[in-house]
């Protein structure tokens, strides 16, 4: 868990966990950096790979897959700036929301990204909730 603070995490794997919140990884106000990194096989209520509370992600060549969410988010809930960028967001599933990606009033940049295969009630793959 970052609070406020820049994190960095490269070549390496966030896999099989379970979290009310970010079951792999989970920011607050911060910066977090991810660079070649699996998150993968973990579950939550929110974000069921990675959370994000006002901070931002900056995802890069990165796979999030077969994570799951009960309310949103199943890979990724971000509620801050979500730079996702040569990745992979893949075979997750968020019970209500957004079972790829949650954007809850933040900013999603996808660019170069794939966003496939994930289930959830509204926004299989992307739910955009911004103002």
């Amino acid at each position: 868990m970052n609070w406020g603070g820049t994190a960095n995490l490269t070549n390496g794997t966030g896999s099989g966990n379970d979290g009310e919140s970010g079951g792999g990884i989970e920011n607050h106000a911060g910066a977090l950096n991810l660079t070649n990194v699996t998150v993968s096989g973990n579950s939550a209520d929110f974000g069921g790979g990675i959370v994000t509370f006002g901070g931002t992600l900056n995802l890069n060549h990165v796979t999030v897959s077969g994570n799951s969410a009960i309310f949103g988010g199943g890979g990724i809930y971000s509620g801050g700036t979500l730079n996702l960028t040569n990745s992979t967001v893949s075979g997750n599933s968020g019970g209500a929301d957004g079972g790829g990606i949650l954007n809850w009033w933040g900013t999603a940049n996808l660019p170069n990204a794939t966003v496939s295969e994930n289930a959830g009630r509204s926004g299989g793959g992307i739910a955009n909730h911004a103002a």
